[in-house]
């Protein structure tokens, strides 16, 4: 139950025109920006006075005391239902009707309408019109809606014009800049005529968004027209642009397309936008997107201020009835009519039947209306691709990663690597694109913020960057590295190893019954629907006790056999974890001491074995397999040490090997006790990774715990937690960097969190 309202006087005019605040304890800073501080840990909203040194407790009370151009400064997790938080209402949830800078430490700070996912019975943020809004650094999320025109993470409010130009002042203006909008819905019954919505950003007549080094993912809308999964631009007059971010894995389930095929009040999975819009994506990925309706990706209806694609890639995403990637519609030709396209990867969109469908125009006007140059578009419908650097047809080395990741971007935005041999390498060009007054000049930097080399590679990330161009992290509270190479230029190790003379099992318990199977191609999303073929599961067995190994014994005859090296041809890549931003959403893990490990299914511990063969640590738990070994400088197999454990010395590389995991779910890893997310991810189609892990230095000794959590795409959850040391034996011997305590524990945590890597379409056999 909320408190009363406190330290505000609303106008009556304030529900219309915005609202006017009288605060207390804050000396009024007249005509000078402050910044107001808020902490929900160490803040006190009655003793406080919003200065760093005395911070308010809730985000309220330092909304009331900002004035317009004022920065609030967020530490914390910052939930509406918290009795302290009484300025937002239902529906529309808190209003900013100031012009605001809102940062928090990083994406660790929250914002939320709830603490848990579709629960709550409002949005989270309402910008309201004539705001100009920009938040940093932060995490949006749980937010809910029901009603028309709303967004269930963010809903920017601009007033009705007709055509675009004619409400300059009115527009509200949202910037956002490093901020994941996640977990947030738009949910009503289908068969309802509730329309305009979004289950992300939603954007109200003649407003302005801009996104930048930020990921709106796993968003999700049950609307009828007119919605998008992840950003709807509404009705018309919007402009957005969307530079250096993710738009992916958002999800729409609809009952209103057959009765308007291909046309502009279809939903879009990713990103919708109607008429008289301007739309500008630069290097960013829309990946994995999904809808049961026409438009995976992004639908783009009479777009009459220009609309440019640089960069960008679009792959992997699903729309059931068609256009699985970008669907077109326009009604004219010429100038700012035209979709303009440059240096684009539209590959492995599926539409009917899991066709291939990555551009689908609604007619011939509509394919007569784009302009495209460097690009790969495999498959497309009403429009014939052709010109200078155009690659069609299905393409059997687009060698690209099977699921987004950080891929060491400085600022958090995840995006989709190429590997070696890719198509998209070097496929692109660096010349700026588009029409008098209207042009995009390709940006000199990918969409991590490396330094693109050479000749332009198509697509959001650029193969074989080393280095970003600038060693400054974004603000967190332990500094993300920023020196490491992009995770694609390892090469897989070639030594032979000697025969295998010895095997050596240690089981700690018994496997428990599994009815895990690995399904042999990804399905398309749809809400409220969860097809057995989605999600493998594993049996668990409510008795199961945590996995504790104890060393193993061996006499003086055993003798370990040297490392064989891998003879598949699918290149390892190599990804450092260091010290990586303390982020938001972490789980919760059991307590675990070094040589034990506790793995929960939904809340029920799952049994594991553990067998020693070749000095590889072979891990089973149902059906999953894992093989998890170290490997020397020169490519061999380290030998176990005596107590059949991988220690990692001089050397930090591990080889990880995992088969049987659940297609398309979304697995993220983490450092505790203070939890810092290392990477997240979503598992490929073929539920198999195989990589290299190299270990920084930057990770301090003592003991820690490697926390793995999959939820996979029917919200089943897994949550692994293990014991490491990292440091120095206590014996005084050499120095370890990293004692692997126990091998079945860590091995487990290793496979979980490298990302698996492909082939598409070519993807050898793997022999090893």
């Amino acid at each position: 139950m909320k408190g009363p309202v406190q330290y505000r006087l609303v106008t009556a005019t304030s529900l219309l025109l915005g609202a006017v605040f009288v605060s207390t304890g804050v000396p009024s800073a007249g005509a000078v920006a402050t910044t107001v501080f808020a902490n929900s840990s160490t803040g006190d909203d009655s003793t406080g006075n919003g200065t760093a040194g005395s911070p308010f407790q809730t985000f309220h009370r330092a909304y009331t005391a900002a004035s317009s151009g004022d920065t609030i400064d967020l530490s914390g997790t910052f939930t509406w239902t918290n009795a302290g938080e009484t300025g937002d209402v239902v529906g529309t949830g808190y209003t900013i009707a100031k012009n605001l800078t809102i940062t928090g430490q990083s994406r660790s700070t929250i914002v939320q309408a709830a603490s848990t996912r579709n629960t709550a019975d409002r949005m989270v943020f309402y910008i309201a019109a004539g705001a100009t809004v920009t938040m940093k650094n932060m995490t949006v999320r749980h937010g809910k809606v029901v009603a028309a025109g709303h967004g269930g993470g963010i809903t920017l409010y601009g007033q009705y014009c007709g055509t675009a130009g004619g409400c300059a002042g009115t527009t509200g203006v949202l910037t956002l800049d490093q901020v994941d909008v996640t977990r947030n819905d738009a949910a009503t019954a289908l068969n309802s005529f509730t329309y305009h919505r979004a289950g992300g950003v939603m954007l109200q007549e003649n407003a302005n968004l801009t996104v930048t080094d930020s990921n709106i993912e796993d968003n999700s809308c049950t609307c009828k027209y007119y919605a998008a999964g992840g950003i709807y631009g509404g009705m018309q007059s919007s402009t957005i642009t969307i530079t250096n971010s993710s738009v992916s894995l958002n999800t729409v389930n609809s009952d209103g397309g057959s009765s308007y095929p291909y046309d502009y009040t279809s939903v879009a999975g990713g990103l919708a936008m109607q008429r008289f819009g301007k739309i500008t994506i630069t290097n960013s990925t829309f990946y994995g997107n999904s809808t049961n309706n026409y438009a995976g990706a992004m639908s783009l209806y009479y777009q009459n201020r220009g609309a440019r694609l640089t960069n960008v890639t679009i792959v992997g995403n699903s729309a059931s009835l068609g256009a699985g990637g970008i669907l077109w519609n326009q009604l004219y030709t010429g100038g700012n009519y035209d979709l303009r396209m440059k240096n684009v990867l539209l590959a492995d969109n599926t539409g009917v039947s899991a066709a291939a469908n990555d551009f689908y125009a609604k007619d011939s006007t509509s394919g007569s209306a784009v302009v495209a140059t460097h690009s790969i578009i495999e498959a497309s419908t009403n429009k014939v691709f052709s010109g200078t650097g155009i690659i069609t047809g299905n393409q059997a080395s687009l060698n690209l990663d099977s699921a987004i990741a950080l891929n060491n971007a400085a600022k958090g935005s995840r995006t989709l690597a190429l590997l070696s041999g890719s198509v998209a390498a070097d496929a692109g060009d660096s010349a700026a694109h588009g029409n008098a007054g209207s042009t995009v000049t390709p940006p000199a930097t990918d969409q991590r913020g490396f330094s693109r080399v050479g000749t332009y590679d198509v697509g959001a990330y650029e193969y074989g960057a080393t280095a970003a161009p600038t060693t400054t992290a974004a603000p967190t509270t332990t500094a993300a590295p920023t020196t490491t190479a992009a995770p694609t230029t390892t090469a897989a190790p070639t030594t032979t190893a000697a025969p295998t003379t010895t095997t050596t099992v240690v089981t700690s318990t018994s496997v428990a019954q599994s009815s895990q199977t690995l399904p042999g191609a990804s399905v398309p999303v749809v809400i409220n629907s969860t097809p057995a073929s989605v999600d493998n599961t594993i049996a668990v067995d409510a008795g199961a006790t945590r996995a504790t190994v104890p060393p193993l014994v061996r006499s003086t005859t055993d003798v370990l056999a040297q490392g064989r090296a891998p003879t598949s041809t699918v290149p390892q890549t190599t990804t450092t974890v260091g010290a990586a931003s303390t982020s938001g959403d972490a789980p919760e893990p059991p307590s675990v001491e070094p040589g034990e490990a506790a793995t929960l299914m939904d809340g029920v511990d799952v049994d594991t074995t553990l067998t020693r063969l070749n000095n590889e640590l072979i891990i089973t738990a149902g059906s999953l397999r894992m093989v998890v070994v170290g490997i020397a400088d020169d490519g061999s197999v380290l030998e176990l040490d005596d107590d059949g454990n991988i220690r990692l010395n001089q050397t930090r590389t591990l080889r990880v090997e995992l088969s049987n995991l659940a297609v398309g779910a979304t697995v993220d890893m983490w450092l505790f006790s203070d939890p810092t997310l290392l990477d997240s991810f979503v598992v490929g189609d073929d539920g198999a990774i195989k990589s290299r892990l190299a270990v920084s230095t930057q990770i301090p000794d003592g003991k820690h715990r490697l926390v793995v959590r999959q939820v996979t795409r029917t919200r089943s959850e897994l949550v692994l937690a293990v014991g490491v040391v990292l440091g120095p034996e206590s014996n005084g011997g050499s120095a370890i960097g990293w004692i692997i305590f126990p091998p079945l524990v860590l091995a487990a945590v290793a496979a979980l969190v490298i990302p698996a890597r492909r082939r598409r379409n070519t993807r050898a056999a793997d022999a090893g």
